[in-house]
């Protein structure tokens, strides 16, 4: 699988219906990740928070990958003996990280 454009993305309006998300790199852009077109007054706040989140995309894969690693260090190294309540908690939300995690590396169908 390949791995996606490196980070940082950023969002960036080339002309009022045509905005990108793009990668930067000293203050120039290096390449374009997608567009998005025909942006209207009616939903601007909505596109403009998809586009932030899109372009947030790289960084917050990175954090939950780190997040993931240490939910299941903890859990190997502890099990369920030091606090069952805690770790019961991080343990439900491991399944549903790794599928976050392959599913944004293009391991698994989308749904």
């Amino acid at each position: 699988m390949a791995e996606h454009t490196a980070k940082p993305w950023a969002v960036h309006v080339f002309a009022y219906k045509d905005v990108r998300i793009v990668q930067r790199a000293n203050d120039e852009v290096r390449a374009t990740i997608c567009t998005m077109s025909n942006w209207s007054s009616e939903h601007m706040p909505e596109q403009a928070a998809n586009a932030s989140l899109i372009a947030t995309a790289p960084e917050l894969l990175e954090a939950l990958e780190k997040i993931c690693a240490e939910a299941k260090s903890w859990h190997t190294m502890h099990g369920h003996e030091k606090d069952a309540v805690q770790c019961d908690s991080i343990c439900d939300l491991i399944p549903q990280m790794q599928t976050a995690i392959q599913k944004a590396r293009g391991e698994t169908e989308r749904g």
